[in-house]
């Protein structure tokens, strides 16, 4: 196939279900997630922030691509989304003392602007100064980015989302 017909065949399906096949070692996601990371090109050793990090998808890709060595700081409003994280990591074998350190916090409020190194608060949480990341993902929920292939199967017509695509670089045919 042609490279522009292949990148929309993907488009074209869902995600299969796994029904817990290679359950601790794989993880299917939608190519935007899967692009996402790439782009964002974590190396080990780098302090990196995802800022609206639940269901942990993401965060567990920029984990792998950093080898597991660095920092990653996981970010998401209740702790029950935390603990999604955490679930995932395990399941997905990133330890615990590994690079992820996810926490309860509006991303909003995670920079304290008057410190020069990280201030632990009361509660266990962690504020950070300005410039202290090396590279920043913020993927709001509302963006709904891992839904974009299905909505662009849906409601564009196939050329559109031809030109779509290579105005982004994704195919050049």
């Amino acid at each position: 196939l042609p490279r522009h017909q292949a990148i929309f065949q993907f488009f074209e399906f869902s995600r299969p279900a796994m029904h817990g096949i290679l359950d601790n070692l794989l993880m299917v996601q939608s190519l935007p997630s899967l692009l996402v990371s790439h782009i964002l090109a974590p190396r080990p050793g780098e302090r990196v922030l995802d800022m609206c990090a639940s269901p942990g998808g993401k965060t567990t890709h920029i984990a792998t691509l950093m080898e597991n060595r660095g920092l990653l700081v996981a970010l998401d409003r209740t702790q029950s989304k935390i603990d999604d994280i955490h679930q995932l990591a395990t399941r997905l074998g990133l330890h615990p003392g590994g690079c992820i350190q996810a926490q309860p916090m509006d991303c909003r409020k995670i920079m304290d602007p008057a410190a020069m190194e990280p201030v632990r608060l009361p509660d266990g949480r962690t504020r950070y100064p300005r410039e202290y990341f090396d590279r920043i993902l913020l993927d709001p929920s509302c963006s709904a980015l891992g839904l974009r292939p299905r909505l662009l199967h849906t409601q564009l017509r196939l050329e559109t989302s031809l030109d779509m695509l290579s105005y982004h670089g994704f195919c050049c045919d």
